[in-house]
């Protein structure tokens, strides 16, 4: 458009972009049969445009070097990753609410807007999301119990974070190809299907929403000029806060923005020991200051005054297996990046066999500890560090360590931990990817660009079949959710005030996707809208007959949930 003068042909350009841009929309969100009708008419029209610019463009400029420049175009994978996001995930729309969803739907029905500064005050005895409570409260009156639109937004600020991710690493490595191979393997990956599919996930994906553009806000403050520095830099700060009241993930900031400065800088670890002078010490210092006091400020808030929900069982803190912990949980998101879900049955095997054997585990870590010393030794630091590559995989290395301190030292892992960590890991694996197809091309152009062609496609088709396997699991587990739900108010229309209702059996998970961790007392309150009842979830059923035996309550049920069936019995 900059360089075509006549504003008739700048009008007929934009408005057949226009057209396009459209169509394209239609045919991906309403329908691509409906879309078609006028596609004959769009394809003249689009010649016409065509055989225009080429007429008038100056000193004949060729219309394919014109193609290849709006493809490497940031603007363009923008565009791309845009329409990937909703070819990929539109079919998991209808699934249906799962679990701790009804929590947070009770939450919202049962709240008002006078309420909201009690959401930053409080945790009401859970953990301390008051963004996500806001945001349920405000979207509730229009999406209601219809889980459409909850998943439309969570896909959405996933696609954020995946233009995030393109534009971090856009911004540190200056390769378009890079960047966007990385932040289309985030966006497909299937191990987002839990932070993405799981509407009760979302306060993760807004922290990685903040997260991500935080950071890009903030690697643009470090490089622009007057007044857009302070303007970066009060976005950065806004990001932090907005990412704090999200998820705790976004305590790591600090340190990820360290991260950054010392890379970019080609600075040592130990920076802040080379400075003789107080005053160079402190300007060095000072742009870190603002993170460090609010994240102060958030632990106050959080844990004395609002008094979250601490850690408890598998997601907690073992000090006396942490280092055990540390060192499974990161071998576990690692397999989980590399062979999706096919990795979690060895790392459950692992950690069952190695918490049976404390000392074959011991030795395990010591034997991996000498071999990564060994192999430390061998890493020649400053000669490599002037290379910007090398200072690139030790980014990504630190940003996936980093990303992940508050829950390696967890009894568990957990894929939504792992939506922020994975940039690294798949940074390494774009550079890998361009680190071979620069080589080749010195030999042979067409050899370098099919090789990286057929390992990048290998990749992303592995990734795309994998997330449609995940997505099947999820949308199985809404059904099973809904025909436990339904398969009650069929058979009892109320029940009296202060019932016992035992549920036994009741399926946990469908594969890695949940169904009733928590969450059932809440999905049954939408039904009967009785605080009185009573929802137990039991794993035995002579266990649960005996104590129903044993208690004199008029009112009991049990029910059990046997061959995708939910049905009361009894003893007699």
């Amino acid at each position: 458009l900059k360089g075509i003068a006549s504003p008739f042909a700048r009008s007929v350009l934009i408005g057949t972009t226009a057209g396009l841009l459209g169509l394209m929309l239609n045919a991906v969100f309403i329908d691509v049969f409906e879309a078609s009708k006028v596609a004959y008419v769009f394809w003249i029209l689009l010649g016409i445009t065509v055989g225009l610019i080429q007429f008038i463009l100056p000193k004949r400029r060729s219309l394919i070097k014109e193609a290849i420049e709006v493809i490497k175009s940031p603007l363009t994978t923008i565009v791309g990753l845009g329409f990937v996001a909703p070819l990929v995930f539109w079919s998991t729309f209808k699934n249906y609410f799962v679990g701790d969803d009804f929590t947070w739907l009770r939450w919202t029905v049962t709240s008002k807007m006078a309420d909201i500064p009690q959401f930053f005050m409080s945790s009401q005895g859970f953990f301390y999301r008051p963004l996500a409570k806001v945001y349920f409260l405000l979207v509730n009156p229009i999406f209601g119990l219809r889980p459409y639109g909850y998943h439309v937004v969570d896909v959405l600020v996933h696609l954020g974070c995946a233009i995030g991710v393109y534009l971090v690493i856009l911004l540190i490595t200056k390769k378009k190809f890079v960047s966007t191979l990385a932040s289309l393997l985030f966006l497909i990956h299937p191990i987002n299907a839990e932070s993405v599919l799981w509407i009760s996930s979302t306060s993760h994906l807004f922290a990685s929403f903040f997260y991500l553009w935080g950071f890009v806000s903030y690697i643009k403050w470090r490089v622009a000029h007057g007044k857009w520095k302070y303007l970066f830099l009060t976005l950065t700060i806004l990001a932090f806060i907005f990412g704090l009241f999200s998820q705790e993930k976004m305590l790591t900031f600090p340190l990820a923005i360290l991260l950054y400065d010392l890379i970019a800088k080609q600075q040592t670890l130990f920076i802040f020991y080379q400075f003789k002078k107080v005053e160079k010490w402190t300007t060095k210092v000072i742009p870190y200051l603002p993170f460090w006091i609010l994240a102060t400020v958030y632990l106050w808030l959080r844990n004395l005054v609002a008094q979250a929900h601490v850690l408890s069982g598998d997601y907690n803190y073992n000090f006396k297996n942490l280092v055990f912990n540390f060192a499974g949980n990161l071998v576990g998101y690692l397999g989980e990046l590399v062979a999706s879900y096919h990795f979690i049955p060895v790392y459950d095997w692992s950690r069952v066999f190695l918490r049976a054997h404390k000392i074959i585990a011991l030795a395990v870590l010591i034997l991996a500890a000498l071999v990564i010393s060994k192999l430390l030794k061998r890493v020649k630091f400053r000669e490599w560090w002037v290379h910007k590559e090398f200072r690139l995989i030790v980014f990504s290395l630190g940003w996936f360590v980093i990303l992940l301190l508050p829950f390696l030292g967890l009894g568990n892992i957990a894929e939504r931990y792992l939506h922020t960590a994975q940039l690294g890991f798949f940074l390494v694996i774009a550079l890998l990817i361009n680190w071979i197809f620069e080589r080749l091309k010195k030999r042979n152009l067409w050899l370098g660009l099919v090789v990286a062609f057929v390992i990048a496609g290998s990749i992303v088709g592995f990734y795309l079949w994998e997330t449609e396997k995940v997505k099947q699991d999820w949308y199985q587990a809404g059904e099973i959710t809904n025909k436990i739900l339904l398969a009650l108010p069929s058979n009892y229309i109320e029940f009296p005030s202060d019932s016992s209702l035992y549920f036994v059996n009741l399926p946990l998970r469908q594969n890695r996707a949940w169904i009733f961790p928590v969450g059932l007392k809440d999905g049954l309150w939408f039904i009967y809208r009785d605080d009185s009842l009573r929802i137990y979830q039991m794993s035995d059923l002579e266990e649960t007959l005996d104590l129903v035996e044993d208690k004199p309550v008029t009112h009991t049920h049990v029910f059990l949930y046997e061959d995708g069936e939910l049905k009361e019995v009894s003893r007699k």
